[in-house]
């Protein structure tokens, strides 16, 4: 705190000395144990062994605390013992920051480094050492063009790659890095969370321990389980990364309130017309005879090997619930005329049975008479 506050006054004091040395051309100042060399165009020298290392300071220069060393135009160094040097509007703050090459760049806190134009450091012993970039924390390094870290140890070291929080490592083209000891290898690509790896270009992963090496995707999981994969085509996976090409492929068990299957083939409504070819029972029984499962169906070994097609199997369960309705039909119509003819028989045989006791009753008499 009491560095920040003697931070803090010594910025004040150079607030109000610049104001003061605005009319000043080839001003300079100097303490009871400095030899200052010639000031130039408007610049200031205000401190204890402050050097300007080519014997003078450049155009709007100010050099401000104590053993800062500085040459160049337009510069604003105040602090400790900073070092900025052959660059141009550079602008230092803090204690042993070191700005070289770095036109328009900006060190400011506890041994930066910056060795590129319109590059930012801020924080403590962090390094821009490519055009544009930037770095926020501790110990981050930034040295793609346009490349960004923010937090502690990141590195960004391709064009515009950007990480933040802890021990990243954004190394592809436009990669991106977030949280904690995650690595961006491919280009375009992206790790979030904790020790993730995106190696391949356009690859995504979100989670713990994941690694993913499938380009054009997107993988979120737990210690390398993918939960859910979304692949370039739109194709999803949920617990697998191979959807075999199906649009969704799960892994696992699924349980849902309502699944509504369209499917792009003919529904089975076609087994009720009159052109369909109904096979006997006979050649159905012969088949299953011959086959062990009914025919039109998969078979056990196809269903292991293959699976089930939700939609195809229902399409067939139906067809064969249509056939055996019609069977089921033709056979209430024998039925029913074999009923008929067991009601045309009874009443034959009924009237036989009349006829028979008709004939007993007339044999009966005929016994009596001839007694």
């Amino acid at each position: 705190m009491k560095k920040i506050n003697s931070l803090l006054a010594i910025m004040s004091l150079f607030t109000i000395l610049s104001a003061c040395a605005i009319n000043k051309v080839n001003a300079q100042t100097v303490t009871a144990e400095q030899v200052v060399p010639p000031a130039t165009n408007s610049s200031m020298i205000i401190g204890f062994q402050n050097t300007p290392i080519t014997g003078s300071i450049g155009t709007g220069s100010y050099i401000v605390g104590h053993k800062n060393t500085g040459t160049g135009t337009y510069l604003t160094v105040v602090g400790y013992d900073n070092s900025v040097t052959t660059t141009q509007s550079a602008t230092v703050f803090g204690k042993n920051n070191t700005v070289t090459n770095g036109y328009t760049s900006t060190a400011i806190g506890y041994r930066n480094t910056v060795s590129s134009g319109e590059a930012v450091a801020f924080g403590r012993e962090n390094v821009s050492s490519g055009p544009n970039t930037s770095t926020f924390g501790i110990s981050n390094q930034s040295s793609g063009y346009q490349s960004m870290t923010f937090g502690l140890k990141n590195v960004g070291s391709q064009y515009q790659s950007c990480a933040f929080g802890a021990r990243n490592n954004a190394a592809g083209q436009y990669a991106n890095a977030f949280g904690t000891r995650n690595a961006a290898q491919g280009d375009y690509s992206g790790a979030y969370g904790y020790r993730n790896t995106a190696n391949a270009v356009n690859s995504y992963v979100f989670g713990q321990m994941m690694t993913n090496n499938i380009p054009n995707s997107v993988m979120v999981g737990v210690n390398d389980n993918a939960k859910i994969t979304i692949l370039n085509n739109g194709n999803v996976g949920i617990g697998t990364t191979d959807t075999k090409g199906y649009m969704l492929a799960v892994a696992g068990n699924a349980i849902a309130q309502e699944v509504v299957v369209k499917l792009q083939a003919q529904w089975p409504d076609y087994v009720f017309d009159s052109a369909y070819n109904l096979p006997p029972l006979t050649q159905v029984e012969q088949y299953i005879n011959t086959n062990n499962h009914l025919p039109g169906i998969p078979s056990a070994k196809e269903t292991a090997q293959q699976g089930i097609s939700l939609g195809n199997n229902q399409a067939l369960l139906l067809k064969k619930i249509e056939e055996l309705t019609l069977y089921m039909i033709e056979q209430n119509k024998q039925v029913a005329t074999q009923q008929q003819q067991i009601v045309q028989q009874n009443k034959l045989l009924q009237a036989q049975q009349e006829l028979l006791l008709q004939l007993q009753k007339e044999l009966d008499i005929l016994k009596q008479e001839n007694k």
